[in-house]
């Protein structure tokens, strides 16, 4: 390709779609010189043109990538299940499956690039058509809120109308003959020299940059897609993936965002087996789907299955129980601080710690992904709240609440009154006003779900 081809911004329309297109490359003397490239032309087809090698091309009118230039950097794209980073999993024949796609620059922030300026690719579901992924959000961020460029929250954003720029169809990609083409978008590198409605974003450094001033993984889109009833194993792929970086040594105060075409895109795909439909699976849960887990110590969860029984109670490590951590991740699993019991259809999980080992006002994720034999994987999220012994509301520790122990003092602890005894003594006690009075000062509801969880088992 001849440097001239090195495009470096486009003029716009002022609705975003449609402009005189105009290249730039330096003299020799260092000036710049604007080179035109047809007038009117359609942005969608430039998004088509950069996967067939053409000078006029997504990442170069778009975005002002020089794509003849490629960075000594690799990109690893992971399709996974929300929650999983599993490569393989079992999941229940015609249920929903929300999935996410993780993208991670291979080498740290300002080790040969400045982060992510460009992701594309599409995505193909064995078992089915796919559609539009997440329309209110389409990359696992808020896409109707400004991205905050001081910070990584809402980093995607910049990539998506009308901060950054996408196909016609939008960041969530089109749908073909079942896949989702050509998702993803690029940021404002091209500092949009003229009116258009889009992209008008700061470019946002470092995302899906590890190290210092990197944003860490970047969920590049997320969705959810309806499994089929059988058949299989089915595979959810990402395809003809192409990403440009920012160039290191940049300040913001360029004409422009200099950028690099990635070396090596490795992408690891998700294999999808259908579980067995003659297993148990869960049916029930107590406390109910929404509500806390209101103790200090002691508190139990009681799971029911069906059709048929449970096979007996799983080994270690195969029903886990872990704190959801902020940006998708997760903590270690407390499940061997905890008594688990099959008893015909029912699981029972009890806190047997000395001195209870789930933190107040935070949320839990009990889960079997495959390893509990004999039974549909499962799962089930709590948040905590030491001190609701009522389950009003959405978790609020109040005076109620107060009132609410007060009926049961002196009580065994039993199925009834088992939230009442906050701090898990076995008996019902003024201690355990005490206790819940002193959690009224924390205030308000259960802590919400942390960022990265939202489809974490709902």
């Amino acid at each position: 390709m001849a440097n001239n081809c090195a495009i470096a911004s486009a003029r716009l329309a002022p609705n975003g779609d449609f402009g005189d297109i105009m290249g730039r490359d330096k003299r020799g003397d260092g000036s710049v010189r604007e080179v035109f490239l047809g007038a009117k032309t359609s942005l969608f087809r430039g998004f088509l043109m950069k996967k067939y090698g053409f000078c006029v091309g997504f990442g170069a009118i778009l975005l002002g990538f020089a794509a003849e230039t490629q960075a000594q950097v690799t990109l690893n794209v992971t399709v996974r299940k929300v929650g999983d980073p599993a490569s393989s999993i079992m999941a229940n024949a015609s249920s929903q499956l929300n999935y996410e796609v993780v993208g991670t620059l291979g080498t740290a922030m300002n080790s040969g690039h400045m982060g992510l300026a460009l992701f594309g690719g599409t995505l193909d579901f064995s078992g089915g058509a796919l559609t539009q992924a997440n329309a209110n959000d389409p990359t696992g961020y808020n896409m109707g809120t400004p991205p905050d460029n001081n910070n990584c929250a809402n980093a995607m954003a910049n990539f998506a109308k009308p901060w950054g720029i996408t196909n016609p169809a939008g960041y969530k990609g089109t749908e073909i003959n079942g896949d989702l083409v050509q998702f993803g978008g690029g940021q404002n590198s091209i500092k949009n020299i003229d009116s258009a409605d889009f992209p008008v974003g700061v470019v946002k450094t470092g995302v899906a940059a590890t190290g210092a001033g990197g944003c860490g993984p970047a969920i590049l889109l997320s969705g959810t897609l309806t499994l089929p009833a059988n058949g299989g194993p089915f595979t959810l792929n990402v395809i003809d993936a192409f990403a440009n970086v920012i160039a290191p040594g940049q300040n913001g105060t360029e004409e422009f965002w200099a950028t690099l075409a990635v070396g090596t895109i490795n992408v690891s795909n998700l294999t999808i087996t259908l579980a067995p439909v003659n297993e148990p699976a869960l049916t029930a849960r107590e406390p109910l789907s929404g509500k806390t887990l209101p103790q200090t110590k002691k508190n139990r969860i009681r799971l029911t299955f069906g059709p048929g029984n449970l096979p007996g109670n799983p080994g270690a490590g195969e029903v886990t129980i872990r704190e959801m951590l902020a940006g998708g991740g997760f903590g270690a699993d407390l499940s061997s601080n905890f008594q688990i019991t099959a008893a015909t259809n029912v699981l029972t999980l009890l806190d047997n710690s000395a001195n209870g080992v789930l933190g107040n006002k935070k949320w839990y994720l009990i889960e079997s992904a495959g390893t509990y034999a004999g039974v549909q994987n499962f799962c089930a999220a709590y948040a905590t709240q030491f001190g609701d012994a009522d389950a009003a509301g959405a978790g609020l520790v109040s005076f109620a609440d107060l009132g609410n122990i007060n009926t049961s003092i002196g009580q065994p602890v039993n199925d009834t009154n088992r939230r009442r005894d906050i701090d898990g003594s076995g008996i019902i006690t003024f201690a355990d006003m005490g206790a819940a009075n002193s959690f009224i000062a924390t205030g308000g509801i259960a802590v919400a779900r942390p960022n990265g969880h939202t489809n974490t088992c709902p």
